[in-house]
């Protein structure tokens, strides 16, 4: 069975430093490292990130990443919002996006992994999710009970939206759902996150997880960070993805996807 690596980055503010250069700089550091595998990622860009940056955003595209939509900013609760407003954040994200140069993205995730309802996002003129991240995050969300596969989304509010949202969760271990990601995929001893990589992978035939791009920018000095925001980013974080993608990509022959393919060679995208 041909196994899939789905690598994205959430191209985001760092908003507990109100920092939007730390992101920038760090996606100069994750992009040469996926230049050196060969991989195209999926990112999952904020508007005002395309805002500041285009170039960036527009360079990114142009190289084969593929550029989905991450809300306007960071710091907005768009699961608070009525449908109205949610609908204005959501357009004016895809547009500034859009205006970088870029394809106007047909994927979306949302802010702290908090979405607004299916029906909403395929309103917006979206195809897939990717908020989805079936684990347990005290203080954020409880998705224990939430599938692990990817799935079609139906409700009938769905009725004059189409086809329904392809959901495309964030892996998590088999069994006790472990977080394989941003903070987990640094903090996890060595042996152990190769260990629950692998499981993952042998479970569902694909690994899909996500990084900011901050994470590779030294933030040991950031004192007013949590500790475990700071530990292991930067150089260390680089280090630890580089004999990941060693393992996986060239030693098990792992083919890195953008999100949109993925879809296409599962059938649930059509081509163009």
């Amino acid at each position: 069975m041909k196994r899939y690596l789905l690598f994205t980055v959430d191209m985001e503010e760092m908003d507990r430093l109100s920092s939007l250069r730390i992101s920038k700089r760090g996606w100069e550091r994750i992009e040469t490292l996926l230049e050196e595998f060969g991989i195209h990622s999926t990112l999952f860009t904020t508007g005002v990130f395309a805002e500041n940056y285009p170039v960036t955003v527009r360079e990114a595209w142009e190289k084969g990443h593929e550029i989905a939509s991450h809300g306007m900013n960071h710091s907005e609760h768009i699961e608070e919002m009525n449908v109205n407003e949610v609908l204005k954040v959501l357009h004016k994200a895809k547009a500034t996006v859009e205006k970088s140069g870029c394809d106007s993205p047909i994927g979306f995730r949302a802010p702290r992994l908090m979405p607004p309802s299916p029906s909403v996002l395929l309103q917006a003129g979206f195809l897939y999710d990717s908020s989805l991240h079936p684990t347990w995050v005290p203080g954020r969300y409880n998705n224990l009970k939430s599938r692990t596969d990817v799935h079609v989304i139906y409700d009938r509010k769905m009725g004059e939206c189409g086809n329904g949202l392809i959901e495309v969760p964030i892996s998590v271990s088999p069994c006790l759902r472990l977080p394989v990601s941003w903070i987990w995929f640094r903090n996890y001893p060595d042996f152990i996150l190769q260990s629950l990589l692998k499981k993952v992978i042998e479970n569902t035939g694909f690994l899909h997880i996500y990084f900011h791009p901050w994470e590779f920018v030294e933030l040991k000095g950031y004192s007013s960070l949590p500790y475990l925001y700071r530990r292991r980013t930067g150089p260390k974080l680089i280090e630890r993805l580089r004999a990941i993608l060693e393992y996986l990509v060239r030693r098990e022959g792992v083919k890195a996807v953008t999100i949109t393919e993925y879809l296409r060679i599962r059938g649930l995208l059509l081509e163009g």
